[in-house]
């Protein structure tokens, strides 16, 4: 009996956030009173999301090794290193570090439901002071339509072990 079957599996180890980036440029203190503020019309920057709550930021460097958080996707197809499998050339700020993409583990999600390579760009970074997690990090985007068909301004993935319930994320964002 001839039976063609085709079917997918919703994977345990990976959680994707995607959204909307508002805010604004501000000279403020550490008491967040501002002195002048400036609004970001059109979003670029990064959205950050790590496990580490204590980053180095001054320390920040591509993640050359795509096997970091492995311990948390395991060995099946769906992990880190099956994943992050892109390169690209471009570069982009943190703080006042240049990271240039071409030598680190790079993904692309999916747009309309398809793979492609040209927007929703996301990075692994270390703070390079012995972190043991990476820092996934997404390029931002200004309304570009996503995954599902709609517009936003940011789509990433992120490690979630499917052995503990709530795998807890700090994020953090640069509007540049």
């Amino acid at each position: 009996s001839n039976a063609n079957i085709v079917g997918n599996s919703q994977t345990r180890k990976w959680q994707g956030y995607f959204g909307e980036i508002s805010g604004n440029l501000t000279l403020e203190n550490a008491a967040a009173a501002q002195m002048y503020s400036w609004a970001v019309t059109n979003i670029s920057g990064q959205v950050y999301a790590t496990q580490d709550n204590a980053i180095v930021w001054t320390n920040i460097a591509a993640q050359n090794n795509c096997t970091i958080d492995e311990a948390i996707t395991g060995t099946g197809r769906d992990r880190v290193s099956n994943t992050f499998t892109n390169s690209s050339n471009s570069q982009f700020d943190v703080g006042n570090i240049t990271i240039a993409v071409n030598s680190s583990c790079t993904a692309y999600t999916y747009v309309n439901g398809a793979p492609q390579s040209s927007v929703f760009e996301e990075v692994i970074l270390t703070d390079d002071s012995g972190a043991t997690t990476g820092i996934y990090t997404a390029l931002l985007e200004n309304d570009a339509t996503g995954f599902d068909g709609s517009t936003h301004d940011f789509q990433m993935i992120v490690p979630a072990s499917p052995a503990v319930a709530g795998t807890v994320y700090y994020f953090y964002l640069e509007l540049t």
